[in-house]
């Protein structure tokens, strides 16, 4: 039966998280990336054996792509454990660079912060019973962000830039002897301009990414901060997790009432456990038939149009197109962020980089230095880790959304810059 292979993963997986439950490491960061794929290979078992799901099945669940899924799994999982076992209190940083960081930051988001509120308090007629419906009307149009303006638009690729940072500038504030409200109230600000963004266009990506980067983040300074701090963690928390965590049910309840009007299976159920759980489900059922490799559109699209290849974008006619026919599998669906990169290299291939690389970054990883520069702690966290959280589903950086990771690279080259001036003016002195 396919969904023996299913529960195989599951009990892997679980296993694993029981296992390193036991281990003793300074952070949790791993027991988090641990939990988050255990509870989607539990989704997957549910997703499979709903009604609904008979529409995107093929009967075709084999065992061999989930072992091997498991492997390179264990390989990228290596750096984030070596990274639980570090030693470091302190965060070398400069504040003054913080502080003009957040500054611009909030400037830039001023304008399409509050342009998205009008947008959004227009949707389905206003905050109502057809708002959820609305949203979900919103997700099946490519062009739903065409509503803002040209000036926010341009205003929200700078907002880009520095969202990112500002969770790590959010850590920074929270680890800071004394607390600086304005930084945390900025970096705040800066984040949920970013994910209005998702409530325009009816997407849930972004909402869940916040959610687990700032679950990311409380496993850094939990074991660091004091009791008061930790106070202070859980209220911030909980707001984040209701402003956040509401659009997200929000979103999916949408998208049930609206697609459940034609098709009764399509019930709640069936909604969370495919985005939870179908990663799993797809990698094992399609890539192994799929015809063609991609040759690097998905993840390593922002390089190729550094090179001026003109990569196109991964529009819904290209994707149910081109793509479709190309690979003979389906496209738009989640096939983990493994799965991205079979589709671009092939199992072979990706199973070279995937198991190279992050022994490579690993390496890196210094396990008795007792401080850490913001640099990597944003690099690792930012890039490296946020492919792991986010994995269950897709690869961050895949197609067009790469460009994020170029905003990143260049942030980590600004940090450096001034790491290195300051270092060198500790020498000289």
């Amino acid at each position: 039966m396919e969904i023996a292979t299913l529960i195989f993963m599951f009990i892997a997986l679980l296993s694993m998280t029981i296992w390193y439950y036991k281990k003793k490491t300074f952070f949790k960061i791993g027991l988090l990336v641990l939990g988050i794929y255990t509870f989607s290979a539990l989704m997957s078992i549910i997703f499979y054996v709903q009604p609904a799901s008979v529409f995107l099945l093929n009967g075709k669940i084999t065992f061999w792509p989930c072992l091997y899924w498991l492997v390179v799994f264990y390989f990228t999982f290596i750096p984030i454990s070596k990274f639980d076992r570090l030693s470091f209190r302190t965060i070398n940083y400069n504040i003054n660079l913080i502080r003009i960081f957040m500054y611009i930051g909030v400037l830039v988001s001023i304008i399409p912060f509050f342009e998205q509120i009008v947008i959004i308090s227009r949707i389905g007629g206003g905050i109502g019973s057809n708002f959820a419906t609305g949203l979900a009307e919103l997700h099946d149009d490519e062009d739903a962000l065409s509503v803002i303006s040209p000036l926010s638009r341009f205003l929200l690729k700078i907002n880009t830039s520095v969202n990112d940072f500002a969770y790590i500038v959010f850590l920074v504030a929270i680890l800071q002897p004394k607390i600086d409200q304005k930084i945390i109230l900025s970096a705040l600000f800066i984040i949920a301009t970013r994910s209005l963004m998702g409530v325009v266009s009816g997407h849930r990506t972004g909402f869940v990414e916040v959610i687990l980067k700032f679950c990311v983040i409380a496993c850094i300074v939990w074991p660091i901060i004091s009791n008061d701090r930790k106070k202070i963690l859980k209220k911030i928390g909980f707001i984040v997790l209701c402003f956040f965590g509401m659009f997200f049910i929000v979103i999916t309840v949408g998208r049930h009432t609206y697609y459940s009007e034609d098709h009764s299976n399509f019930t709640l159920l069936y909604f969370l456990s495919r985005y939870l759980g179908e990663g799993f489900v797809n990698f094992s059922q399609y890539l192994p038939y799929m015809k063609n490799t991609t040759d690097g559109y998905f993840c390593l699209w922002s390089e190729q149009w550094l090179l001026g290849m003109n990569p196109p974008e991964y529009t819904w006619e290209y994707s149910r197109g081109f793509l479709t026919s190309h690979q003979g599998i389906p496209q738009r669906i989640f096939y983990t962020y493994i799965g991205n990169f079979v589709q671009d290299f092939g199992f072979i291939f990706s199973f070279v980089i995937l198991t190279t690389l992050p022994i490579v970054i690993g390496n890196c990883i210094k396990t008795n230095s007792y401080s850490i520069d913001i640099s990597f702690l944003y690099l690792f966290i930012s890039v490296y880790i946020t492919i792991m959280v986010y994995g269950f589903t897709s690869y961050k950086f895949v197609t067009s959304h790469s460009k994020y990771l170029l905003y990143d690279i260049v942030f980590y080259i600004v940090l450096r810059i001034f790491e290195q001036k300051k270092q060198n003016i500790i020498s000289n002195t």
